[in-house]
């Protein structure tokens, strides 16, 4: 990426914002680096010990990690709350989320808290950060930029729900999966069962409709089956986010998101548990 405003971690220079044309230019170059980054890396497939890292991804020229899976979900009023979430392979410092109009730049910033869980099967620990936008104007277009200090930013754009009785379009699915092979216990390759093309051609069916936001009606990407999990889901959002970067995945928890060792109560990942509320005590 060329262009890159302000400081290193991605903040404005000035007190304006970026302006128009560095919206447009920012859009253009930052949307196009997420779509390089492989699903399943290069080169001939190997049997990898069940300790390797989630994903390889190569850090920025500062040594951060990059933005990695880019996705929208609606706050409680999809009118005028959006959150912004991404993740990433260990900590990062000062995860901002800068957005606004193309009429008037990105002109808004709103900091993004970090929550992480260890994966119960290979101790792994995965980082997820949320930016909650607010105040947001119903009906309206909005640019986004999403970085951490020493990372390229990556970007979106989104529509709030309108106000009152409009009509609008959604689309909905589940038992997606996440499009990939995979390695079985004995450390031999083969292609995963729960796989098929279609959980890609799926998020380009979507994409074709343009819907306002997108309802994924659990068993998302069967992790719970695979030997790496972490990588399941790293794969699932890096395939998703040609979609979810611009318009909500609203996401429920099916049978397989029941991860063994996850949590006492609610085992599947933390970045599924809820970005605006707790999860409810147990009953006695």
């Amino acid at each position: 990426m060329t262009a890159q405003a302000g400081t290193p971690d991605g903040a404005p220079t000035s007190s304006e914002g970026v302006s128009r044309r560095h919206a447009l230019g920012l859009l253009g170059s930052a949307g196009a680096g997420a779509a390089g980054i492989p699903l399943l890396g290069t080169g001939t497939a190997q049997a990898a010990p069940l300790g390797a890292p989630a994903f390889h991804l190569t850090a920025d020229s500062a040594g951060a990690p990059p933005v990695q899976g880019l996705h929208l979900t609606f706050g409680a009023d999809p009118r005028t709350q959006m959150t912004v979430s991404w993740i990433t392979d260990r900590p990062v410092n000062r995860p901002v989320v800068h957005y606004g109009t193309l009429e008037h730049g990105f002109g808004s910033s709103a900091a993004a808290r970090t929550v992480s869980y260890v994966d119960g099967t290979s101790s792994r620990t995965v980082h997820v950060h949320h930016a909650s936008l607010n105040r947001l104007t119903p009906g309206t277009e909005y640019v986004y930029l999403a970085t951490h200090a020493g990372a390229t930013p990556d970007s979106g754009t989104f529509r709030t729900a309108p106000h009152g009785r409009i009509p609008l379009t959604f689309t909905s699915f589940g038992d997606q999966s996440a499009p990939q092979v995979t390695w079985a216990a004995d450390g031999t390759v083969a292609l995963d069962a729960n796989s098929t093309p279609a959980t890609k051609d799926i998020v380009t069916g979507v994409e074709q409709i343009a819907p306002l936001f997108h309802l994924l009606n659990g068993d998302l990407c069967y992790a719970n089956l695979d030997v790496d999990r972490v990588r399941t889901w790293n794969n699932f959002f890096t395939n998703n986010t040609r979609s979810a970067r611009f318009r909500p995945w609203m996401l429920a928890a099916g049978n397989h998101e029941i991860e063994k060792g996850n949590g006492p109560r609610c085992r599947t990942p933390l970045w599924l548990r809820g970005v605006h509320r707790r999860p409810r005590p147990a009953r006695r």
